[in-house]
């Protein structure tokens, strides 16, 4: 295994939804007492409970994937439904991952340092985006060129465009190191460095219409999980995008967060002040507003094109 895996029971244990709805009610009752016309009503105030109370969300962070995977658990009275399609969900840590082959955000990249730095056009270096690491995946996903897509950018590329993104194939059994930023660029990565544990669970496309009508908050994102992921079945924000006939949808990159009000919004790091949450969002990718990736792979050339939808 390349990647670290998640502890989903640890996290629950940590995060246990009958905790969290009791934190809610607990901050409206707070928010009544203090002003008792708050709230013109008592369905006032329950619609305010229902708003703090956990739901469907982006995963980022182990609160993140402990509550959806709990809600989902609701929907099934505790038992997993029979069909699905088997996804791999990455969460993120902050900082330089214990292992560079790992799926990554920043950083370096894992490629051999005798290989040239990809170029544009007109011969600029391009910027490291990140990585995902396929080879914990690989039952997953139709046959690679390689188990590591590397992914750069335009130098000051728009997050929003994706003709702005390339990839490129490298394996987790090359010989050589990381390689450094060409010298030209030794600020290194625009962005903060960010790695993943990796959490194998399942996507339930054809569930949507059941999460989507249940009593739980944002249930559109229960039955796919919108977050960095491998699978060919992802969340799609704005419609399923139709890729050719030799073409097929391999993983995803989803922005990353961080939001001061989550209690655990990395592995490695609790909740932040807002001024420091701020800082760091500055230095993540949104990829327009929470935004995706979408990597396609061309079966018969192995080459990669990418779309992006956000809200």
């Amino acid at each position: 295994m390349i990647h670290e895996t998640f502890d989903l029971d640890y996290w629950i244990k940590k995060f246990p939804l009958a905790d969290l709805r009791r934190e809610a009610r607990a901050f409206c009752e707070r928010k009544r007492a203090q002003d008792p016309a708050f709230y013109g009503s008592e369905a006032e105030f329950e619609s305010h409970v229902r708003l703090m109370s956990p739901g469907g969300t982006i995963i980022y962070g182990p609160e993140d994937l402990a509550v959806v995977e709990q809600l989902r658990g609701e929907v099934f009275h505790g038992a997993p439904h029979s069909e699905g399609v088997p996804t791999d969900v990455f969460v993120w840590a902050l900082g330089n991952a214990p292992d560079p082959r790992v799926t990554k955000f920043g950083g370096r990249p894992w490629m051999r340092a005798a290989d040239p730095w990809p170029q544009n056009a007109f011969g600029k270096p391009l910027d490291f985006f990140g990585q995902i690491c396929f080879a914990d995946s690989l039952d997953l996903v139709t046959a690679l060129p390689g188990d590591i897509l590397l992914l750069f950018q335009e130098p000051d590329g728009d997050e929003v465009d994706s003709e702005s993104f390339h990839g490129l194939w490298s394996t987790t059994g090359a010989s050589g190191n990381l390689r450094a930023y060409p010298e030209e660029k030794a600020a290194a990565s625009r962005y903060y460095s960010c790695y993943a544990q990796r959490h194998r669970t399942v996507s339930y496309p054809q569930l949507e219409e059941l999460f989507e009508t249940s009593d739980i908050k944002r249930g559109f994102q229960l039955s796919r999980f919108q977050a960095t992921a491998v699978g060919p079945d992802p969340f799609w924000i704005q419609g399923e995008c139709t890729p050719s006939a030799e073409e097929t949808c391999i993983a995803t990159f989803s922005a990353i967060g961080c939001d001061s009000l989550s209690k655990q919004p990395f592995l490695n790091q609790a909740q932040l002040s807002h001024r420091h949450a701020s800082e760091l969002s500055s230095g993540l990718p949104g990829l327009g507003d929470a935004g995706c990736l979408y990597i396609f792979l061309h079966r018969r050339r192995g080459s990669v094109h990418f779309d992006i939808q956000c809200y």
